[in-house]
């Protein structure tokens, strides 16, 4: 466990060791009660906390952000003990430490697209009560459409955040560029829907073709199709309004379907009426 960090009455205890510490907030997240869920490799989930709050900054935020820092369903955290301390070792461990914790956040928005806070904050952790801030990092939000938001990040998708991180970090470690810029054009999607869905999805189409490499809208459709597979829902679990079970669970990559969905879709928004 960690801090000295009193919450709900309950204490838990900081590591003996320094160590580096970087997180983010998360909207739309249900996985009980548990006030910390571990993922595995550093990474684990935890609700808001006295210790995980004192790392909010009033010149770094606004009074509606700090407030809403202390909203958010869970922060995602990266964690790695630092036993040496001097200046460059300490340099190289921030850039590398800031990768890793980007890899796991692109990792769960590929798992389920979430909302986040916009906000990354970087510091150590020395045993003591509070978060031994060095920098807020700030970012557009991420912001998932509108059919991604109908169903929370829930129990059932924990079970795959470890082994989809290791294969993000597998992928931004190699040597295919193609790979990393679709991961790379994923989360730039995300960041950049919460300003403009049209945007948002020339770049999450590129990342798509830069695996796919078509030669036109139809050989993209026919590899999209390809690798999702022809028994794949589009829209698995999903309580819909106007649009049936059986078309839910059915309706694959069937081309009818697929355009259909998308003239219903609040996902697209005003990107509808240039998805053809």
């Amino acid at each position: 466990m960690h801090a000295s960090m009193a919450d709900s009455g309950k204490e838990t205890t900081l590591p003996k060791f320094p160590t580096r510490w970087i997180f983010t907030g998360l909207r739309s997240i249900d996985i009980g009660a548990q006030e910390e869920v571990e993922l595995g490799d550093g990474f684990f989930l935890s609700k808001p906390n006295d210790f995980l709050l004192s790392a909010r900054d009033h010149h770094a935020m606004n009074r509606r952000e700090y407030d809403e820092a202390a909203q958010v369903s869970r922060y995602l955290v990266y964690k790695r003990v630092s036993p040496t301390h001097f200046m460059g070792a300490e340099l190289d461990d921030r850039g590398s430490v800031a990768e890793v914790f980007q890899n796991g956040l692109v990792a769960l928005q590929i798992i389920k697209p979430l909302p986040t806070l916009g906000f990354i904050f970087h510091g150590m952790a020395y045993g003591g009560p509070t978060f031994n801030l060095e920098t807020v990092e700030r970012r557009s939000p991420m912001n998932p459409g509108g059919w991604a938001r109908m169903r929370i990040f829930d129990r059932e998708f924990l079970v795959r955040v470890l082994p989809t991180i290791r294969k993000v970090q597998q992928v931004m470690a190699g040597r295919s560029a193609e790979r990393k810029n679709a991961i790379i054009l994923l989360q730039l999607g995300l960041e950049t829907n919460y300003y403009h869905q049209l945007i948002a999805g020339l770049l999450w189409v590129m990342g798509m073709e830069a695996i796919f490499d078509s030669n036109n809208r139809h050989d993209f459709e026919t590899k999209l199709c390809n690798c999702l597979g022809s028994s794949a829902a589009g829209f698995p679990r999903l309580e819909l309004p106007n649009v049936s079970r059986t078309d839910i669970y059915s309706q694959g990559c069937s081309d009818t379907h697929i355009h259909a969905a998308q003239q219903a879709s609040p996902w697209s928004g005003s990107a509808q009426s240039s998805s053809r």
